[in-house]
């Protein structure tokens, strides 16, 4: 009797989570983004114990999918969320170049700027955490692992269309602080070299965002 009490319950909140979401005015959809900067990294190798500095210059490609509280309404507040896949390439002064694929996720927390029926200019802070594992250009066996946590300013145009389709735009700069570690499988001491580093990281994307319930009413 329990159990069809409990699955009850889980089915009536089910349902009222689908209800809730039908009533909001939201905006779902997906966006396309590119960009890259530079990092300061500081090495430790865990075996020597020895210590330099190397340099990278980054760039980031990304697919991902959207989710917005304030696609076109007239509210001046807009949180929006974006996750998606993304491939980064380091290119390091001395490490060599490494080819690396993962995960992002981006939190924007917006504040309009301008508020029409058609157009939504918007700005604010993004926080943004991404994942990536891969390896080395020309030596498969020279694995790498970064995480990564961003901050900075971005600004978002939302161009709005009849139909609930929206033309989004965004670019930001962010200050990003990534760690993670450098495996080198195919020597006998299996060295670990681990890597910490910060820079900036500027980005631009573009994408289509289809409102449900989210239209400017004066």
């Amino acid at each position: 009797m329990k159990r069809v009490s409990l699955l009850k319950v889980f089915l009536l909140l089910f349902l009222l989570s689908f209800s809730a979401v039908d009533a909001m005015a939201i905006g779902l959809g997906f966006n396309l983004s590119a960009g890259g900067g530079t990092t300061e990294w500081d090495v430790e190798d865990q075996y020597f114990y020895t210590e330099w500095e190397d340099d990278s210059d980054d760039s980031r490609g990304a697919i991902g999918f959207i989710f917005d509280t304030a696609v076109a309404k007239k509210s001046i507040f807009n949180y929006r969320l974006n996750v998606g896949s993304e491939s980064v390439s380091y290119d390091f002064d001395l490490a060599g170049k490494y080819e690396a694929s993962g995960w992002f996720m981006a939190h924007d927390f917006g504040f309009a700027i301008l508020r029409k029926k058609n157009l939504r200019l918007w700005a604010g802070p993004e926080i943004r955490l991404s994942y990536v594992k891969g390896e080395h250009e020309t030596f498969s066996d020279r694995k790498i692992e970064v995480f990564s946590i961003g901050i900075g300013p971005v600004v978002g145009l939302n161009v709005n269309f009849k139909k609930g389709l929206t033309l989004a735009l965004k670019a930001g700069i962010l200050s990003m602080g990534s760690g993670g570690e450098i495996d080198y499988k195919s020597l006998p001491l299996d060295p670990d070299l681990e890597i910490g580093g910060s820079g900036g990281y500027s980005f631009i994307n573009i994408g289509l965002i289809f409102r449900i319930g989210d239209e400017y009413k004066k």
